[in-house]
């Protein structure tokens, strides 16, 4: 089957079968319960979810006539004494969703089930063209080709979720600043829709940054697992604080609150006079996000220049005790400790949970790294934070963009989104 053929034939089959876009509240209840637990009973659901047998029973064969469940009776489960009780059993392969991690280079992108499990995988090593209608071109066809690899045809893709390093209006979908594509203010969601409504049809598609997508993952499945307050730090193409309070992202008026590395560094100058030239300003990004941590060791060292466009580069070297990346690394170091120490006696968090490059670091440096933010703390919070590291790495941007789509069927989800403003 060629792409073509494969789009052609998949958009014209089963539109009319697929389930609503954005569930009621109760709906995502229950289906909550059933992804944990697997397969309920009606009464088992009722407790757990504070809502009525009818309420369920109305729900549940809702959802058995979409085929996201199935109902049974179960005469074991009562010893084979009276009416056995319905049983119902969520099916992780009844939908499955797109999830993309957007960069320059090695962008990753899934097909997951209901459930989130990862059931086929490609990377696009580098966009030679990094136009959004090229990168959107070359992402459809590796949706197409994602969908053959797993024999899923598009009429089962409930959603998509893509998450980009840099700057998003999570309400509107809208790139505002994209360092490592080079975008500013392009309507990703809405281009990727038009895009893909051909293939996949009238489908929720939700576009978010990368470091709110790495504290979703580390929220739901990861280090920040079932902590209410804590500031998930992703060093990426930008250098991204999401604030986790009272187990709620901290979105702010348009989305895009967060952004640590556009704080700008305080320059002093006691004898600078009113209209002379101000000294540059340099903003903590500057300093400590991957781009400016390579861009700061390719200044020292020059010679490296064509071996690497990525900060591997100097992660690599500072592993071999190279001490230009050493100084580099401590030089973003201290400027990211001084701007999370900001937060930390602002916000008063439990924990910190370091994601990105972080989180690839030997013991040595990242021991160094919590010493220079402890050491900015204010009197009796260094001793009651806990900061931790991700094992992650990189791939906590893609399992974020799997939430994000799993999001319209997830309360929880939902609720840790804020979808009053992530629509």
């Amino acid at each position: 089957m060629t792409e073509q053929d494969s789009a052609n034939s998949s958009s014209l089959r089963g539109r009319a079968s697929r389930p609503a876009n954005i569930r009621s509240q109760n709906e995502r209840l229950v289906l909550d319960v059933l992804r944990t637990k697997g397969k309920a009973t009606r009464a088992e659901l009722a407790e757990a979810t504070s809502l009525t047998l009818p309420a369920i029973s109305s729900i549940t064969q809702g959802l058995a006539d979409e085929g996201v469940v199935i109902e049974h009776r179960d005469p074991r489960a009562d010893g084979g004494r009276g009416r056995p009780p319905v049983v119902v059993e969520f099916l992780a392969n009844s939908r499955y969703v797109v999830a993309i991690s957007l960069n320059r280079v090695n962008t990753q992108i899934l097909i997951a089930d209901a459930l989130g499990k990862d059931i086929a995988s490609r990377t696009i090593p580098n966009f030679e063209d990094a136009s959004p209608a090229a990168v959107i071109a070359t992402l459809r066809r590796l949706i197409v080709l994602l969908m053959s690899d797993a024999n899923i045809d598009a009429d089962q893709i409930s959603a998509v979720g893509v998450t980009i390093g840099g700057s998003v209006d999570g309400a509107s979908g809208i790139v505002a600043y994209a360092p490592r594509l080079n975008w500013r203010d392009v309507p990703l969601r809405d281009l990727l829709a038009d895009d893909f409504a051909g293939l996949l049809g009238d489908i929720p598609i939700h576009v978010i940054d990368a470091g709110r997508a790495v504290a979703v993952a580390e929220a739901t499945e990861g280090k920040a697992f079932s902590l209410r307050n804590v500031i998930v730090v992703d060093v990426g193409a930008t250098v991204s604080a999401a604030i986790i309070q009272n187990g709620r992202i901290t979105n702010g008026a348009n989305g895009l609150a967060g952004h640590l590395g556009a704080c700008q560094i305080p320059v002093i100058n006691l004898d600078h006079k009113w209209g002379d030239p101000e000294p540059p300003r340099r903003t903590i990004d500057y300093y400590a996000s991957t781009q400016g941590m390579y861009d700061r060791y390719i200044e020292k060292r020059p010679d490296q220049i064509k071996t690497s466009q990525s900060v591997r580069l100097v992660l690599d070297a500072v592993s071999d005790q190279d001490q230009d990346a050493v100084d580099v690394l401590v030089e973003s170091g201290v400027y990211l400790a001084l701007g999370l120490s900001w937060l930390v006696n602002l916000l008063d968090p439990d924990h910190i949970v370091l994601t990105g490059a972080l989180g690839t670091l030997d013991d040595v440096y990242q021991n160094a790294i919590i010493a220079l933010i402890q050491d900015r703390l204010s009197e009796g919070q260094a001793e009651r934070l806990e900061i931790r590291y991700s094992d992650r790495g990189i791939d906590g941007w893609l399992r974020g963009a799997v939430m994000a789509a799993l999001q319209d069927n997830s309360i929880s989800l939902a609720h840790l989104f804020d979808r009053a403003l992530i629509a």
